[in-house]
């Protein structure tokens, strides 16, 4: 998408395409704002539930796309990111282990169990639990890496369009 100069003439004959894109530019440098002390707590993140809530908070400061939000059949099976429960996030599906939902894997059995023999070169002592948390962790950091470079990528190119010290000119 072509972005729009930010001068007096397209404030004038094109102002709400100028002020969509002011309000996209606005809404990228606060995304990238967030997202360095959201991508720490995520990456050091040992638990499904604590993860489940910085899901919803990283939903919440509008660091968003397709793979993050609700899905009929997906891993978010919800009607609102905000009021998703762990009852609702279905995770699994790797190295040959069912798809269950958070509390599935919660249970005392399952944090316990290791993934014993298999042909997929992980360590027979590894915890499915550690498995499925290391599932869940790399899918919200890696989105939240996609979108952290869209909205720079954004930021870059309207900063190109309209430079900082070309905003406060009137003509």
């Amino acid at each position: 998408m072509k972005i729009t100069k930010d001068n007096a003439w397209n404030r004038l004959f094109h102002s709400k395409r100028v002020e969509e894109e002011r309000n996209k530019y606005d809404k990228c440098k606060r995304i990238c704002g967030f997202f360095h002390e959201l991508y720490e707590q995520v990456k050091v993140s040992k638990d499904l539930l604590e993860l489940l809530n910085l899901h919803k908070e990283i939903w919440d400061k509008e660091l968003r796309n397709q793979n993050l939000a609700p899905c009929e059949y997906g891993m978010f099976r919800t009607k609102e990111i905000p009021n998703m429960t762990a009852d609702e996030v279905y995770l699994g599906g790797i190295y040959g282990l069912n798809t269950h939902s958070i509390p599935f894997w919660q249970a005392q059995t399952n944090c316990e169990e290791k993934i014993g023999p298999n042909g997929f070169g992980i360590s027979e002592d590894t915890l499915i639990y550690e498995l499925i948390v290391k599932q869940y962790r790399n899918h919200l950091l890696r989105n939240l890496n996609k979108i952290h470079f869209e909205a720079l990528d954004y930021v870059a190119d309207y900063e190109t369009v309209n430079p900082v010290e070309d905003s406060f000119k009137l003509f």
